[in-house]
This record gives C-alpha cells, sequence and structure tokens, in this order.
C-alpha cells in the first residue's frame, strides 16, 4: 500500500507526464479501460486515486518509456527527483509544460510532446 502523500504527489504529476508521453485524458482512460470522467477523476480530485490506479499508470508509463527518451528524463526529475543529474529543475519542467500547454492549446498532446521533447533536448 502507497503513503497517501506519494499517491497525491503522483496525481499532482500525473498532467506533466501526460504530456511528455503525448497522451490525451480520453488516451489515458482508454488505456485503463476507464471512463473520460474517471480519468479525470483521477487526475483532477484530490484523494481519488488509489493504490492500484498509481500502479496501472505506472505500468503504462514504463511501457512509453522504453521508446520515449524524453519521458524518461521527465520522471527522473519529478518522481525520483534526481536533482544535478540534468540542468532541468522540477519547478523548471512544470513552468514549461504550463508555458506550452498555453501556446499549443487544441494542437493536441502530440504536439505538445514535439515541443517538449525539443525543449529538453536543447
Amino acid at each position: 500500500m502507497l503513503d497517501k502523500n506519494v499517491i497525491e504527489q503522483f496525481r499532482q504529476d500525473l498532467p506533466i507526464i501526460r504530456a511528455f508521453a503525448g497522451w490525451t485524458l480520453e488516451n489515458l482512460a482508454e488505456m485503463l479501460g476507464v471512463s473520460r470522467t474517471t480519468a479525470i477523476h483521477l487526475e483532477n480530485k484530490p484523494n481519488t486515486m488509489k493504490t492500484i490506479h498509481v500502479y496501472a499508470i505506472n505500468y503504462l508509463i514504463a511501457r512509453e518509456m522504453l521508446t520515449n527518451r524524453e519521458l524518461s528524463m521527465c520522471i527522473d526529475i519529478l518522481i525520483r527527483n534526481n536533482v544535478g543529474a540534468y540542468s532541468i529543475s522540477r519547478k523548471a519542467l512544470v513552468k514549461k509544460v504550463e508555458e506550452l500547454k498555453k501556446t499549443v492549446g487544441k494542437k493536441g498532446a502530440k504536439q505538445l510532446k514535439e515541443e517538449l521533447s525539443a525543449w529538453m533536448t536543447e
């Protein structure tokens, strides 16, 4: 069983992780076998996500990381807090995702992923 604080931090980081994975909420819901509404609640409502959800999403992330180097870097920065391993801080990473979400807008998750990948490899 995971600590509630760990689950809450994971929930808060999920939008950033989704951005690097190139997943929409619809993609996540489909991969988890849940409704879009459930995926929205998991990501946005505190105390909704349970240990089983974290494990299921972690499986999807691990699978995606096999081919997505930038997602691996994102995870290191967000989850593992690999301080000093990258020139990008957790705070800068979160800020950049928020900035790009505003500029990318309706272009979609794939475009956001591409722009984040370009930024990470600069």
